[in-house]
């Protein structure tokens, strides 16, 4: 794959498959750039729920690409320390905003485990949570680990506008409804980032924002 550019994938229910959504190249000197991808629900994949970038250092990798309002739960099930989220080689420019992340007990939210940019992503107004409490849960960063949710706020500066780790309270996570309750810290906590990058219909194909605001995650109350 030597890449690919000016692609929206949306409203995709991935699961139980070896990796969700990839976005990347692998041949050394090109990139996937300047795709969208959002409202997309994806759970129980053996490896992570979405990555970028290439997967070694001698291959491609993903630049300007826009990763906004995805619902990611339970992937790594076969705790290949990838995560939920992950970041590999070459990645530059890219947005990961408005998502909710629910890891399971590995507790790895975020898994930039290289050091080949120096800020592969923007990352913030994302909702974390695990079964693990939030001291105890793992984000790797440009090549360092960080136990805790505090000390990975602290130490890189991402996400300054999220919420606090919390339960995002899906209405029924017991059949795999991910949309959210009333309640949930996700309401109307996400950025609106325009129609053309956040898209005008959420993954159940309602409008995407309400009195131009919205919520973190694939759907919208």
């Amino acid at each position: 794959m030597v890449g690919r550019t000016q692609i929206v994938e949306e409203q995709n229910l991935i699961h139980n498959v070896d990796l969700g959504i990839e976005m990347a190249s692998e041949h050394s000197g090109h990139t996937s750039s300047y795709i969208i991808t959002r409202n997309n629900v994806i759970y129980d994949d053996n490896s992570n729920g979405i990555s970028i970038g290439g997967y070694a250092n001698k291959v491609g990798g993903t630049e300007n690409c826009t990763i906004v309002n995805n619902t990611l739960f339970h992937n790594d099930t076969k705790k290949t320390g990838s995560g939920e989220f992950q970041i590999q080689f070459h990645a530059t420019g890219n947005i990961f905003e408005n998502n909710i992340l629910f890891a399971t007990d590995q507790a790895l939210l975020v898994n930039s485990f290289t050091k080949s940019t120096p800020d592969p992503a923007t990352l913030d107004y994302n909702l974390y949570f695990s079964p693990v409490e939030a001291a105890k849960a793992t984000w790797n960063w440009v090549g360092k680990t960080y136990t805790g949710y505090s000390a990975y706020l602290a130490a890189t500066g991402n996400d300054s506008h999220s919420p606090p780790y919390s339960n995002p309270q899906f209405v029924d996570q017991g059949t795999l409804n991910f949309d959210i309750k009333a309640s949930s810290p996700a309401e109307n906590a996400g950025a609106n980032l325009g129609a053309a990058v956040v898209g005008t219909l959420d993954f159940a194909g309602n409008p995407r924002t309400e009195n131009g605001r919205i919520n973190i995650g694939a759907y919208e109350k």
